[in-house]
C-alpha cells in the first residue's frame, strides 16, 4: 500500500484537523515543542473513494529538523517470501532508516540476498536445524543485532519480524510521540488481528529510545520472558510504554502462542492472571491452552527474571484486587 501516491496540494485557508497537533485554522500551529512552528499548509490529500486522507508533514520536519537517527534490526530465518515485502515497507518510510540490519539465522534460502538488494547490512549466522522462535535463545539473535547496530550511535532504533509490513508514516508518528515525552521509552503500533493492551508494545515493531537501551547493556536476556522483560523493566523504573492502537501494521503469519506458560513463571506472573490467559486461550485452540497451564506449573529448569518478577506479581495481585473492589 502506497499511501503516497496521487497526492494533491490544499488550499491553505482550508481548515483541517491535523492527526500530530489537531484542528488547524488558520493553517499555522505550534507542532508540540516551544522552539519549533511549522507551516500546517504543508499538508496533502489523496481521494479514496471520493474521501479525503490526511498526510500531514509536521511530525516528518520536526524529526529532519533534529538529525533524528532511526536504524532498525530484523531477525530473520528463511524468509526470502517475505523479507521482501517487509523492506520495501521500510525503505519507503517518511523517515530514514539507516542502518537496516539484517541478522540472517542460518538461512537455506535467497534471504541475505534479498536484504542486500535493498542495501542491508547482513550479518549470516550458521545454519542451525531447529527454529528458535519462543524459545531463550532467540533473545541471542537480537543482541546480536543491538551489539552490531550501537556503533551507528542511533536515537531510536526498530525491532522488525521478517513478515511485519509498516505503513509509510509508523516511525515518524511513534517518533513524533516520542520525541515528546522523553518518558516514553518503548512504544509500537498495532497489528490488524491481534490483541491490543494499551501500555505493551508488541515485540515486532516497537521502536525503543537508545539512552535507555543503553542503561542496559544494549542486551537482552537470555531467559524465557526476554521480550516481555523488557518493557516491565521500563514500567518498574517509572517510564512509559506504549501500543498506538490507530497505527495499524500488517504480518503475515498468525501470533506465536509457543512456551507463553514458561514466559508466564519467568515473569513472575499471579497464579490468577497465568490461570486467566490460559482459559482465554483455550478459548481458541484447547491444546495450546493446556500446554500453556503446563507450562506455567511444571517450569522445569527455568529461572525467574528477579529484577522484574517481584514487580509484576505485586502490579497484578494490586490489579486484580482493584478489580474486585470495583465488581462489589
Amino acid at each position: 500500500m502506497n499511501f503516497l501516491k496521487n497526492m494533491k496540494s490544499l488550499d491553505r485557508s482550508h481548515p483541517l484537523f491535523c492527526p500530530y497537533v489537531g484542528k488547524v485554522q488558520p493553517c499555522y500551529c505550534n507542532a508540540g515543542r516551544t522552539d519549533v512552528s511549522i507551516e500546517c499548509g504543508n499538508l496533502a490529500v489523496k481521494e479514496k473513494s471520493g474521501n479525503l486522507e490526511i498526510y500531514c508533514r509536521v511530525a516528518s520536519s520536526l524529526i529532519r529538523s533534529k538529525k533524528t537517527k532511526v536504524a532498525c534490526i530484523i531477525v530473520a530465518r528463511n524468509e526470502a517470501l517475505n523479507i521482501g515485502e517487509t523492506l520495501k515497507a521500510l525503505t519507503s518510510q517518511t523517515v530514514k532508516v539507516s542502518p537496516i540490519l539484517v541478522v540472517d539465522d542460518g538461512s537455506t534460502d535467497d534471504t541475505s540476498l534479498i536484504a542486500e538488494r535493498y542495501n542491508c547490512r547482513v550479518i549470516r549466522l550458521p545454519h542451525h536445524r531447529e527454529s528458535l522462535v519462543g524459545r531463550p535463545e532467540l533473545a541471542c539473535r537480537w543482541n546480536e543485532g543491538l551489539e552490531n547496530v550501537k556503533s551507528s550511535k542511533p536515537d531510536y532504533i526498530l525491532l522488525l519480524g521478517a513478515d511485519h509490513i509498516l505503513p509509510p508514516d509508523y516511525i515518524q508518528r511513534i517518533v513524533f510521540e516520542m520525541e515528546k515525552d522523553k518518558r516514553l521509552v518503548i512504544a509500537s503500533g498495532a497489528i490488524h488481528g491481534g490483541p491490543y493492551t494499551p501500555d505493551f508494545p508488541w515485540g515486532s515493531g516497537r521502536i525503543l529510545a537508545t539512552w535507555f537501551l543503553s542503561q542496559l547493556g544494549f542486551r537482552y536476556p537470555v531467559n524465557y520472558g526476554w521480550e516481555d522483560w523488557l518493557v516491565y523493566k521500563a514500567r518498574r523504573l517509572g517510564l512509559k510504554t506504549k501500543c498506538f492502537k490507530d497505527i495499524l501494521t500488517f504480518t503475515k503469519r498468525p501470533m506465536n502462542m509457543e512456551n507463553k506458560g514458561e514466559i508466564m513463571y519467568a515473569l513472575g506472573y499471579d497464579w490468577r492472571y497465568a490461570l486467566g490467559r490460559c482459559l482465554k486461550a483455550s478459548l481458541r485452540n484447547p491444546k495450546a491452552g493446556l500446554n500453556m497451564l503446563k507450562g506455567f506449573l511444571l517450569h522445569k529448569g527455568i529461572q525467574r527474571l528477579d529484577d522484574v518478577a517481584g514487580w509484576v506479581n505485586q502490579h497484578q495481585k494490586l490489579a486484580f484486587s482493584k478489580r474486585l473492589s470495583l465488581g462489589r
